[in-house]
């Protein structure tokens, strides 16, 4: 995840859905100080001063929701923790997936039994 070192259980990556990738990058890195790069069409990586990093993900202004940011818990195994989570009253969302656009390693997601969105990433 940001840091290099890959700790399981752990959030490692905040996805924020922005809908003006240059604006949000130009405030979070004002703001915060953070270190933001273009990765991928409509997406780009930021990181901060510590271990946290994340992403700004552009979404249409009338789909984001006040308090929709995904954060994202490394894993050993996706499709095991969706199973888990199943059994724990959660409802699998996608299924384990590569990240396309180099190694950036496999993801899926989750909802709690509250209804927020979870996601999961694993290096394999």
């Amino acid at each position: 995840m940001a840091s290099g070192k890959t700790v399981f259980n752990a959030v490692g990556h905040i996805e924020i859905s922005v809908s003006d990738l240059k604006r949000a990058a130009a405030f979070y890195k004002g703001l915060f100080g953070w270190t933001i790069m273009p990765a991928l069409p409509g997406y780009w990586m930021w990181r901060d001063k510590g271990t946290m990093g994340g992403g700004l993900s552009l979404v249409p202004k009338s789909k984001i929701k006040a308090g929709s940011i995904v954060f994202y818990v490394g894993v050993r195994d996706i499709a095991a923790t969706l199973k888990k989570a199943k059994t724990l009253g959660g409802k699998a969302v996608s299924a384990k997936r590569k990240i396309e656009g180099g190694d950036w390693g496999f993801c899926g997601e989750m909802k709690d039994p509250s209804g927020n969105l979870v996601g999961l990433w694993s290096p394999k």
